[in-house]
Order: C-alpha cells, then structure tokens, then sequence
C-alpha cells in the first residue's frame, strides 16, 4: 500500500467534466485524512481553489462544491498525509507563488524530502510548514534569477528546461511527485515506481496516483525521473531521465505517519 498523499490532475485543450473522477479520488481520503485541496481553472484562465486541513470525508464544503459542474481544462486535486507539518491550511496542498514576470505557478507534491541545502533558506519565508511549500519557493526563485539575467521572461520550453534542471538537482536524495501550472504549461514528474499514472483521452490528459476506475479510460505508468510539460494536451517538452529513482516504502497501515507527506 502506498503511503503518501495522492495527486490527481487534468490538462486539456477543452473543459473537462470531472465531477466523477474528483468524487473517486477523494473516497481515498480515509487513508489521506489531514487535509484535501483542489485549484482548477476554467477555459478564460480564472482560478478557483479550494483547501481545508479535515479530511475530504469530513468536509461539509467539498459535496457541496462536487454538487456543481466542474469543468475545467486545467486542474490539481490531492489529499495529504501529513508528515511535515501539523494539519493546518496553510499545510494543504496545492500551493501557489507569483514569480517577478507576474506569472502565477501552482504546485501539488507527494513523496518526502529528506535533504537538501537548496531547500533550507525558504524555512523563514514560507507562510505553512512544509517542505513541499519550500519546493515552489525554490522553483520561483530560480526562475526569478533566470528573468532576471535573461533580462525578460522565459518562454515555454526556456521554463520547462529551467524546471527540469532545477528538480534534478534535488531529486537525488528526495521523492518528488509533482504536478505544477504555471498558467500556459502543465508540468508532470515522478520518481517513484508506480505512483503515478496517466490516461489519454481525445481532448485531455489525466493523471491520478492510482488509476481511477472510469471507464474508457485506459491508464499507463508516467515514465520515471523525467520532467514532462503540456500545452493542453500537446506534449511541448520532455526531459532525459536524471536517474534518481525510489521504491514507494511499504510500511504497515499502523505506522504510515514516519513516511509520509
């Protein structure tokens, strides 16, 4: 059983209906009970979020919020496990940073970070507690020294090869499954065997830690330790293998929260 939070997400070049999809991930909440999130944006770019520190099956919001349609050609969903970090919202996931270009970035992480000195100055500036936070903080900044000496903003592929380069760096010692928007790209990376899976549909892509039960829906593993990033659901830049890879630890269910994020 794999004991970390979960992540699901769509890119799409057209609103997708995920009522069913988002109803299904989250029954998975009473394995992940320390907090639920969900930013989606709907296809003129307004962002809707929504995040608690109680369990999705505890919610009085999130049933309410599943009652309406959500259509939406981007979206990030998870479910926490909490590890780093009390149960708070400033602890749920996703988290957003504006960088100096005035673009908006969202993150979503599961897996755990052990080390890292990239990692430790964001310990004073991050407004929650956890780790994953930082690793936006660290992201964001890079791509503010990358505008800065460039001297303008990064273009698409410029910002997926900055991402890449920087999340090899501290992928090494760290399990990184992430889900990051930064407003135009959808970026997808794991490094973890058989945490996260993809389905191809004719106008978007999903992803899900585990594969959802939909039909027609036809779910392969996300290539390990490689860094991809979509236009929609176009393909625009795919990364080589930094080679760190992880086994998901197999713990028994009574000792999940050693592990966890």
């Amino acid at each position: 059983d794999n004991t970390m939070c979960e992540l699901y997400g769509i890119t799409g070049d057209s609103p997708v209906r995920a009522n069913d999809m988002l109803k299904e991930f989250y029954t998975h909440s009473h394995k992940h009970p320390h907090g639920w999130g969900l930013r989606y944006f709907n296809k003129n770019g307004t962002a809707f979020m929504c995040k608690e520190a109680v369990s999705a099956h505890n919610s009085l919001a999130l049933p309410e919020l599943l009652d309406h349609e959500i259509e939406a050609p981007v979206l990030i969903a998870h479910i926490r496990f909490a590890t780093v970090g009390s149960i708070a919202g400033s602890n749920s996931h996703p988290f957003t940073s504006w960088d100096n270009s005035g673009r908006e970035w969202t993150l979503a992480h599961n897996g755990n970070i052990y080390s890292g000195m990239e990692l430790l100055p964001y310990l004073d500036t991050q407004s929650g507690e956890t780790d994953s936070e930082r690793v936006l903080l660290y992201l964001t900044d890079a791509m503010n020294k990358a505008i800065k000496d460039a001297g303008h903003p990064l273009d698409a592929v410029q910002r997926a090869v900055l991402l890449d380069e920087k999340i090899a760096a501290i992928a090494k010692r760290n399990k990184l499954n992430l889900i990051i928007y930064d407003g135009e790209t959808y970026y997808i990376h794991t490094n973890i065997i058989d945490t996260l899976y993809s389905a191809k549909k004719s106008n978007h892509i999903c992803f899900s830690t585990h594969p959802l039960s939909q039909k027609d829906y036809h779910w392969e593993k996300v290539p390990m330790a490689r860094l991809f990033a979509y236009k929609g659901r176009r393909l625009i830049y795919s990364g080589k293998s930094h080679g760190h890879v992880f086994k998901p630890a197999k713990l028994p269910e009574y000792d999940q929260g050693s592990f966890v994020i």
